[in-house]
Order: C-alpha cells, then structure tokens, then sequence
C-alpha cells in the first residue's frame, strides 16, 4: 500500500502563538492528527495564564519548552514569525525544527511528505523565480543556486545541457 510506504512515525509538536491562531488553524491539525501524523505536547500561547488547556492540550509558557520532548515547533503566529523565530534563537531552538503554521492550509498538504521533502535538502533549478516561490510556500530554507535570478530559455537549456559544469 502506497500510504503505509509514506508512513514513517508520528511527529509529536508544539504549537506557538495566540488563541485566535490556533483557531483558524486548528482544523488543519486535526486532519494531521487524524492521519497520525502528528501528535501536539503543548501550546505555546501568549496568553498562557489565561488558559490551562485548550481542547484538552496543555498550555504553557516558553520558560517551559526546554523539558518538552517534541520533533517540531509549529509557529502559528504569521504578524511577528520574526519576534518568534528570535525568541526561538534564544531559547537554542534550532529554526530546522520550527514550521510555519500556513504550510498546512496547503492543499493536500501531508506532514509525512513535507518532512520527507524537507530532509532531503533540495535544489530547485528553475530558469525564473519559480524555486523561490516553492520554497517561500512550503516554509523550506532556500538551497538553490538560482535564487533571485532569472535565465531566458537559450541560456538555460545550454546550462542544463552541461550543468556539473557550470556549478
């Protein structure tokens, strides 16, 4: 069966940011819960001592991160990802274990895959800025040697025709 090929392990989280993030994203969560492929630990919420548990989920404040045992740290808050991604470098979380929320409002987005993706570090060659956007989409670190740059169609094929090469 193709899927149980896919299936490697169910990746346990943490969730970061504010109560109304977590709502509009909740549902997304749920259908990677329901294909097990992952398992939210904690919400990191910034509003933590208002809340105990959200559905059930404990909720924490930051000081309590380092204890969690987690794969990932799914960061929902899309107005100040780089406040977070800071706050994230100071507390030594490396920013390969941080997902941005709005990957899995993708369609057909599967964690299983996007990790799959995500580990096997790739370069995108593209002729325009279409790898650029595929990885600003998928969340991914950009490892192409193309970024930001732009080939007409001659050049290109004349590079992909000798392209060790050229690299």
């Amino acid at each position: 069966n193709r899927g149980e090929c896919l299936r490697v392990r169910t990746y346990k989280v943490v969730l970061w940011g504010f109560r109304t993030e977590y709502d509009y994203f909740r549902k997304y969560f749920e259908v990677e819960q329901l294909k097990g492929n992952m398992q939210i630990v904690a919400i990191v919420l910034n509003e933590f001592q208002l809340f105990q548990k959200v559905d059930g989920i404990d909720v924490v404040g930051m000081e309590v991160i380092s204890s969690l045992e987690y794969d990932y740290i799914i960061n929902m808050n899309q107005k100040a990802s780089a406040e977070v991604a800071k706050i994230l470098q100071l507390l030594q979380i490396p920013q390969e274990n941080v997902i941005p929320a709005r990957v899995f409002a993708l369609p057909f987005f599967d964690l299983q895959r996007w990790v799959q993706v995500k580990e096997s570090n790739i370069s995108i060659i593209s002729s325009h800025c279409w790898g650029g956007f595929a990885y600003n989409t998928l969340g991914l670190p950009f490892r192409s040697p193309f970024i930001n740059m732009f080939f007409d169609n001659k050049e290109f094929l004349k590079m992909l025709e000798d392209i060790e090469e050229y690299m």
